[in-house]
């Protein structure tokens, strides 16, 4: 099909230019586009490594939530333990009782609580994070391999409002595409090396 002429719609989505386009250039703006939203081998590593940090600290902060809730949990217990039995041997009436424990038993149900949902919750909600870094090294290496269906494919999954106008395929990426193709236009207009690591890192951390 070298050469052949193609329409420039790669959905079922309706194209602003009806014109046709020969399916090279075509080809030629999908993986320009891809391109945009994937992340290098290297990049994804450093991604990953962070990923993990930040994996380890969220677990870490959570565990100190929990301890530092089970902590109070035990003093308010031992509480609550002593008015039961001041009242039991008689040294307090059933006002006082009421009045010392009633106040106690509320905040004793909502720490239970508390604890129990953080028990349960799931430790790695960066989940998702790694996962679209993945997925976007994945897209990365489909652009190396000139790999036509999983560009496009990619292209579908990440980006929306996809016009050909001129010749030229614009894609509106969603986030967080759309902030990693904004990376990658800033990396690439600079050759310096520590610039781009600067990029790259700055941006990452921003928008985690």
């Amino acid at each position: 099909m070298h050469g052949a002429i193609v329409t420039g719609e790669i959905t079922d989505e309706a194209l602003d230019d009806r014109s046709f386009v020969r399916e090279e250039k075509f080809m030629e703006e999908v993986r320009r586009n891809a391109t945009l939203a994937t992340i290098p081998d290297e990049w994804k590593e450093r991604f990953l490594a962070r990923i993990e940090t930040w994996e380890a600290e969220a677990s870490e902060a959570k565990q100190q939530k929990i301890d530092q809730l089970t902590t109070e949990l035990a003093a308010l217990k031992a509480k609550i333990n002593r008015i039961n039995d001041g009242f039991a041997d008689g040294s307090l009436n059933i006002v006082e009782f009421k009045e010392l424990k009633n106040p106690l038993v509320p905040r004793k149900v909502e720490l239970e609580q508390e604890i129990i949902v953080l028990e349960k919750s799931k430790a790695n909600r960066l989940e998702p994070l790694k996962k679209w870094v993945v997925e976007a090294n994945k897209a990365e290496k489909a652009v190396s391999e000139d790999n036509w269906l999983e560009m496009k494919s990619f292209l579908q999954k990440v980006g929306s409002n996809r016009l050909l106008r001129s010749q030229t395929l614009t894609v509106s990426f969603t986030k967080p595409a759309s902030l990693l193709a904004e990376t990658n236009f800033a990396v690439r207009s600079t050759n310096d090396v520590s610039a781009r690591n600067s990029i790259w890192w700055s941006r990452g951390e921003s928008n985690p």
